[in-house]
């Protein structure tokens, strides 16, 4: 039985001015092939099941540097998830599970699990059922919450690989399907793959420099004025 947590070393090799130039990108992929090594219990992937805390997927894996949001753990049986057997859902607003509800996954410091952090690459696989004809839209937000970039993709014959990329750097990522007819079944998703992980730095808002040479002369201004005044 496969880890739920895999490495592996992506080297990017690219043309930069007359030679080449290679990149390594370290990626951690969840392929939740084995979760009870980390507390959790799958459930039926039927649409409507409820839910368990035990099979509700947050900061199971934060010290990897993600957390998720309105995720859960599916038992899809062996050969349906893109990985072998166990995948990831939606859950509704009623709090089952739900083919046709978001899921967010936010990227944060492996040493503290809270302090945000960036990353410039995010992927994740469908089930291998395929021919649902729903979509599946990945958005990407920056820390503020602001749009970074979105793609959207239409479910084709079952393990189909969506990512964000070329976008820049983001903070999380929501994977949001679609569920137009349920008699043709919702959609799984697996190999849950993100890049190296890149600190937050908050922009400095202290003033520029000639700012505050030009608050200093004007206060050297004043009191000259008021010195003549007297």
């Amino acid at each position: 039985m496969k880890s739920i947590v895999n490495k592996a070393l992506c080297i990017i090799t690219t043309i930069a001015g007359i030679g080449l130039a290679t990149q390594a990108s370290a990626l951690t992929m969840l392929d939740f092939e084995n979760p009870q090594s980390v507390g959790l219990s799958a459930i039926p992937y039927w649409q409507g099941s409820a839910l368990p805390d035990s099979a509700k997927v947050n900061r199971h894996f934060a010290d990897l540097g993600i957390v998720a949001e309105n995720t859960v753990l599916l038992d899809g049986g062996v050969g349906h998830a893109a990985s072998g057997r166990y995948m990831i859902g939606g859950i509704g607003s009623k709090g089952f599970l739900d083919y046709d509800a978001p899921m967010r996954f936010t990227f944060v410091s492996t040493k503290d699990g809270n302090s945000p952090m960036l990353t410039d690459f995010f992927s994740i696989n469908t089930d291998r059922a395929g021919g649902s004809g729903n979509s599946i839209t990945l958005y990407g937000y920056a820390v503020d919450g602001s749009l970074i970039g979105k793609v959207t993709q239409v479910e084709g014959g079952g393990n189909d690989h969506l990512e964000l990329a070329g976008l820049g750097l983001f903070h999380s990522v929501v994977v949001d399907p679609s569920l137009s007819n349920p008699s043709t079944g919702g959609i799984g998703f697996d190999m849950l793959t993100f890049g190296d992980l890149q600190a937050f730095i908050p922009s400095n808002k202290v003033p520029e420099p000639s700012i505050l040479s030009l608050a200093a002369l004007g206060l050297l201004g004043l009191g000259h004025l008021r010195r003549n005044r007297t």
